[in-house]
């Protein structure tokens, strides 16, 4: 489980992908409840469960549970 992630960062960038709720349910399979949970700060995601997630917004989890920026959908670029 990742302890400490901002849950307004993360509806901030499904919004910058221009991304609803449903769109990201149906992508990734993830139930509605549990992303908008993560997205109030109700609960928090497993790091799996979360990259589904992040994997539409560009994003990745480092080894340390930060997100990191990176670049592109298709091959990732490290964002360094």
């Amino acid at each position: 489980m990742i302890s400490n992630y901002p849950p307004e960062r993360l509806r901030s960038l499904r919004h910058r992908a221009r991304l609803t709720q449903m769109m990201v349910v149906e992508l990734t399979g993830i139930a509605i409840n549990t992303l908008n949970n993560w997205e109030t700060g109700k609960t928090r995601p497993q790091v799996r469960t979360l990259e589904k997630a992040l994997s539409l917004y560009a994003i990745r989890i480092k080894r340390n549970e930060e997100m990191e920026k990176v670049w592109g959908l298709g091959g990732v670029k490290n964002g360094k």
